[in-house]
């Protein structure tokens, strides 16, 4: 049956169908085949009421197909495009929202990620007070929140979010986020105390310890243990006299240059005297000043036996009739750097078939994008008609 045929009710029927097989081929990783499902059904919302919940599924699901291929801003455009079509269902909406926080969250936009979070689980609340089965999109919008909190460094809000999806997940006996919402509670809590400043900040010692309010007789005292520590010693501050006569020194008063020349000529002349008394000792006991000789010891190495190189000859050369001197070859030497360009020859190959793969995939999400772009574009010019 042609298209412009179909009723509204075949299509709809129709657009669900390619939906749900849709969906099924991505998560089998069918990628080709699930996007031609979801162009069709594209092409056949012009054949339904735009108020019909049809419309923000398609585009809901064209997200997520942009999203497990890494496209963004494609996956955000089709979410937002979801969004602008009021639905009477409250969870898919919120699931819509969820869907863009992920994607606000993954290109580090923290704050709008939140703002999305808050959103669906604010949604999904009122949605929990008449459907309590719809407990597993409540725990997991309060996981993202808290994730997000935590993303933003408000650790306390998210430890609240974290609390409550956590004891959401143990009233309805919700074993699919518990250990993961567990997990990030424990670790938040692990940084919390981490970062937690400590009791005593300051370096400065105690002088002694608290003491506890006990019985101050004499023969308590005795055993009433004390530690004494010792208290910090000041810095002192050593004046040792300059050097006199350099080239750039600072410009000292006549009276300290007079008191530093005294202590040099007081030291010099403490000098001279201990020559001369160690002069006059030399004389009594009979030593001289004669330069101490010392034999080093002799240490007897093991001898290393020496290899001789292997010698190779040029192509046609006759060793026998013209001895001259080979050439010397290290074969260890020639076998490393032959490895060596092997290697580099295996890496480059295996590196221009990673380069071909990669070209071909992007080749064929291009191809696909083109299609999206021109499907938009007759929509475009179709809506502009009927105007």
């Amino acid at each position: 049956m042609d298209n412009k045929e179909l009723t509204p009710s075949q299509a709809s029927i129709i657009i669900s169908d390619h939906n749900k097989q849709a969906i099924e081929l991505l998560t089998s990783k069918n990628y080709q085949q699930s996007f031609n499902l979801l162009k069709k059904a594209q092409d056949l919302l012009n054949k339904i009421d735009q108020r019909d919940r049809l419309y923000p599924i398609t585009y809901n699901n064209l997200g997520c197909f942009y999203k497990t291929l890494k496209k963004f801003d494609l996956a955000q455009l089709m979410f937002e495009k979801s969004l602008e079509h009021k639905n009477s269902e409250k969870s898919l909406t919120a699931g819509t929202h969820l869907n863009l926080s992920s994607i606000f969250s993954m290109n580090k936009l923290h704050s709008k990620a939140l703002n999305n979070a808050l959103t669906a689980f604010s949604i999904l609340q009122e949605v929990y007070e008449g459907d309590p089965n719809s407990a597993d999109s409540l725990i997991f919008a309060a996981f993202v929140t808290g994730k997000e909190y935590e993303a933003l460094k408000e650790i306390k809000q998210a430890e609240k979010y974290y609390q409550h999806g956590l004891d959401l997940a143990t009233d309805n006996n919700s074993t699919d986020y518990y250990e993961k919402i567990s997990n990030a509670l424990s670790l938040l809590k692990k940084k919390r105390i981490g970062t937690s400043k400590a009791r005593y900040e300051s370096n400065m010692r105690r002088a002694e310890l608290p003491t506890i309010n006990t019985d101050r007789s004499e023969f308590k005292k005795q055993y009433i243990v004390k530690d004494d520590y010792k208290k910090a010693t000041p810095r002192v501050y050593h004046n040792y006299p300059p050097i006199l006569g350099l080239p750039y020194q600072r410009n000292l008063t006549t009276a300290v240059q007079n008191s530093h020349k005294k202590t040099n000529s007081n030291i010099n002349q403490i000098k001279k005297e201990l020559l001369v008394y160690e002069k006059k000792l030399k004389k009594i006991t009979g030593t001289r000043n004669e330069p101490v000789t010392r034999t080093p010891k002799r240490i007897n190495l093991p001898k290393i036996p020496y290899i001789k190189p292997i010698k190779a000859y040029s192509p046609g050369y006759d060793p026998s009739v013209n001895p001259a001197s080979p050439v010397s070859v290290d074969v260890n030497r020639m076998a490393i750097i032959i490895q060596k360009h092997w290697r580099g020859y295996r890496d480059r190959k295996a590196c221009r078939q990673r380069r071909r793969k990669l070209a071909q995939f992007r080749a064929q999400e291009a191809i696909a994008e083109l299609e999206m772009l021109k499907v938009l574009i007759k929509k475009s010019k179709d809506s502009e008609g009927q105007l």
